[in-house]
């Protein structure tokens, strides 16, 4: 799988451009740790979401406070609100999943040159936060439940400490998009290793565990539905052997483009598609079944279709929301790490197709994103 070339480069650049431009940016890491006393598995969230208007950068400032709000207001409102602020949102998925979360004024992000670290800090709650080209530390302390401003129904207490080292195994150079929203996708496999504090309980992020995520959405308008899948777990469905040092992700995007990668034994695929109006090379298809969602993606490059399903029990996804620059919609995300399902991959032969391989995924990260009361 291709290696992004002078990574430390690419990565500092990616960190200085952060929320620098009006719209808005989400960087994210998700990685998994298990519990030093009992051995226990959970996947782990760190993100940065921020967003930017006219606003002074040193003003933390929202825009429609419920949803209730914002779908009355939609009609009647013809110019932006003002909003600017920086979300910094860590926790765990999972049925027992949590979340921690501290704002900052744009003015509180700091970039430093020389060292090619981005950080903030705020006092209440107590909560900083360092990304590097290979670190990301930093802790948040909630001593209450306390709710979002713009979504009433979430809320979140506890103490959350993050130190991880990575390293970036697997990035593709071009990032994809659909009009003003751009995917990059520059970590879809990261070497980790460090330790995370959570609710006073101690894990340890080891390299021989499952690889880690990054990616970045960033632009001037949010686009829905988007769906990010991401897992190293990949097995023969034959054999039922593990592949070693493999991996799967795949971005899309408002059923326009999508971007895929998976690598296992000596397979390397890279799948780059828009949708034209002439063709449809991208299907993206979301379905709640009973207690189970399905995410069905279908992928057409020449000759080759890549199908992938996704299952995931629906009790263990998160749900979170977040505000949108224009304030006129709010973005639901349902997001977990409890899923499994398959990808089979066939070439076409004219009229006939032929299965070439058939792969198992487990503990898949899965993500789905509509416009809030879609």
């Amino acid at each position: 799988m291709p290696i992004q070339q002078n990574s430390v480069r690419y990565i500092s650049a990616l960190l200085k451009k952060f929320a620098r431009k009006k719209g808005f940016d989400r960087q994210r890491f998700i990685f998994c740790g298990c519990d030093d006393v009992n051995g226990g598995r959970k996947t782990f969230f760190v993100e940065l979401y921020a967003l930017r208007s006219n606003m002074d950068a040193a003003t933390v400032s929202f825009g429609n406070h419920t949803v209730e709000q914002v779908f009355r207001d939609a009609e009647k409102q013809t110019e932006l609100q003002p909003v600017s602020y920086v979300l910094l949102r860590a926790g765990c998925y999972g049925q027992n999943n949590s979340q921690v979360y501290a704002f900052f004024p744009l003015s509180a992000l700091v970039f430093d040159n020389k060292e090619a670290t981005l950080s903030c800090r705020t006092e209440e709650p107590p909560a900083w936060m360092s990304l590097s080209p290979n670190r990301f530390s930093g802790s948040i302390l909630m001593k209450e439940e306390k709710q979002l401003p713009y979504a009433p129904e979430e809320s979140g207490a506890g103490g959350f400490a993050w130190n991880i080292s990575y390293t970036v195994e697997s990035s593709i150079k071009k990032a994809h998009g659909y009009r003003r929203t751009v995917c990059d996708s520059w970590g879809n496999k990261l070497r980790v290793s460090g330790h995370v504090l959570y609710n006073g309980r101690s894990f340890s992020v080891t390299e021989q565990a499952e690889a880690g995520f990054a990616q970045r959405f960033f632009g001037m308008q949010s686009y829905v539905p988007f769906i990010t899948l991401s897992s190293t777990v990949l097995e023969n469905q034959v054999s039922r052997k593990q592949y070693h040092n493999a991996f799967f992700s795949l971005s899309g995007l408002a059923d326009k483009t999508a971007q895929c990668c998976f690598s296992y034994d000596s397979h390397d695929v890279v799948i780059q598609m828009v949708s034209r109006k002439s063709k449809k090379n991208v299907v993206l298809n979301f379905v709640p079944v009973n207690n189970q969602l399905h995410w069905m993606c279908t992928l057409h490059q020449k000759q080759m279709i890549f199908d992938i399903d996704i299952f995931a029990p629906a009790d263990s996804m998160c749900v979170y929301n977040y505000e949108t620059l224009d304030s006129a919609s709010l973005i639901q995300v349902l997001a977990g790490a409890s899923g499994s399902g398959e990808i089979r991959v066939y070439r076409k032969h004219g009229k006939d197709i032929e299965c070439l391989d058939h792969l198992l995924l487990k503990n898949v990260f899965c993500e789905h994103a509509i416009y809030s009361g879609d």
